[in-house]
Parts: C-alpha cells; sequence; structure tokens
C-alpha cells in the first residue's frame, strides 16, 4: 500500500473538502437543520449575513471539488470534456 504525502496538492484539496464539510455540518446542526444527504433534497438558504459561514463553507467545497477533477483528468481528458460540452451546447440549443 502506498503511503500518504501530507505535502501535495489533492491531499491538501481533500483537506479543505473535509473542514469545510464539517463547517457546514456543523452550522446546519446549530440552526436545526438536517445534515446534507441525497435520500432528501435540500432547503435553500436565505443569502443572509447570518447564514454566510454556510455559503463561504459551500463555496470553498465546490472549488476544492473543481480543482480535484482538474487535478486527476489528464490533457486528453479535459480536451474530450470540453468537446462533449460543446456537443451538448448545440444539440440542446440548435
Amino acid at each position: 500500500m502506498a503511503q500518504i504525502s501530507q505535502d501535495n496538492d489533492l491531499y491538501e484539496l481533500s483537506a479543505t473538502l473535509l473542514a469545510a464539510s464539517r463547517d457546514i455540518n456543523k452550522f446546519l446542526s446549530s440552526q436545526g437543520r438536517p445534515s446534507l444527504s441525497f435520500s432528501e433534497p435540500a432547503r435553500e438558504l436565505p443569502l443572509a449575513a447570518v447564514n454566510a459561514s454556510y455559503f463561504q463553507a459551500k463555496s470553498a467545497i465546490l472549488e476544492a471539488a473543481e480543482r480535484v477533477i482538474d487535478l486527476v483528468r489528464s490533457p486528453r481528458d479535459k480536451v474530450l470534456d470540453i468537446s462533449f460540452q460543446v456537443c451538448r451546447q448545440y444539440v440542446i440549443n440548435p
């Protein structure tokens, strides 16, 4: 089994995902809301100062997730993804 190096981009992004997930769960718990789950849709939160920590954590998760995908994709995967996006655009909006 390979040893895990804690000084690489993938590890740092994973740590960001974990920390921001904890922040979201802590916030939702403090508001008496259920944790995010695929089994039931999340209720929208109003964009208000009181909910700032939730939106900051959500933004951190989305950014880190996008960077993880970019990190693990090969150049060929990136080109294929771009071409599929263009094809979908023309199929949806001819």
